[in-house]
């Protein structure tokens, strides 16, 4: 060979071989740009995952305060009930003894009054009598 072919050759072959490792080079780095958007997926749906059980999981809270704060109301109102129950009992109690001392004192009054008329009815009497 003469030495313009052999350095056409040593080019040639330096050239094939920079164009291997060239393409070496660009297959790992697509290989690896393929793996990191991969993870870049994997990564993205697995924060989508974790926004869902945050979500799931103040939903869950939000309804367990709910209900123990309509137990609680429940509560509330069954003790008004019988709070309201023992009041009314007492104003009852206390109407009826009001009633009937109410009922004595007119009765005390009629009978004074009877005695009124039946002293005015005798004086009458006596003045006409007279």
């Amino acid at each position: 060979m003469t030495d313009s072919k052999k350095s056409k050759f040593d080019l040639k072959s330096k050239a094939e071989s920079f164009k291997g490792q060239i393409t070496e080079k660009v297959d790992k780095a697509q290989s690896q740009a393929k793996e990191a958007a991969e993870q870049g997926q994997d990564t993205a749906h697995k924060l989508l995952r974790a926004q869902l059980g945050i979500y799931s999981k103040i939903a869950d809270e939000v309804e367990a305060r709910a209900e123990a704060n309509k137990t609680k109301a429940d509560d509330m109102f069954k003790m008004l009930v019988a709070r309201g129950e023992k009041v009314e009992a007492e104003a009852k109690r206390v109407a009826e003894e009001q009633q009937k001392a109410l009922e004595e004192h007119v009765k005390t009054l009629r009978a004074k009054l009877d005695e009124m008329k039946e002293k005015f009815a005798k004086s009458k009497k006596e003045d006409q009598a007279a």
